[in-house]
């Protein structure tokens, strides 16, 4: 994960975060307090909630609500995304 801007670059609200996912690779499955939005930079994969799986390609956005049990899943080609979450309870 790299931040390219957060609290430490004066950031009074949101944190921008950049992962990277390598192929076949994933997040572990977890929830939070808050909500976040993430952007597909590049790859592909699938957002598990458990409603139901989000395919994940180049441009695609999408909500994780808070509380919201979740993981991001990249494809064989790995995955890159921007992810967007609240400074409050982050020191980033």
């Amino acid at each position: 994960m790299r931040v390219p801007i957060g609290v430490r670059e004066g950031a009074p609200t949101f944190t921008m975060r950049l992962f990277d996912i390598a192929p076949d690779g994933h997040t572990p499955r977890h929830a939070h307090t808050h909500e976040h939005e993430i952007i597909v930079k590049s790859g592909s994969g699938v957002l598990w909630t458990a409603e139901g799986e989000l395919p994940l390609i180049t441009d695609t956005v999408a909500l994780v609500s808070p509380h919201e049990e979740h993981q991001f899943r990249a494809g064989p080609d790995g995955m890159t995304m921007w992810c967007i979450v609240p400074n409050a309870g982050h020191q980033y």
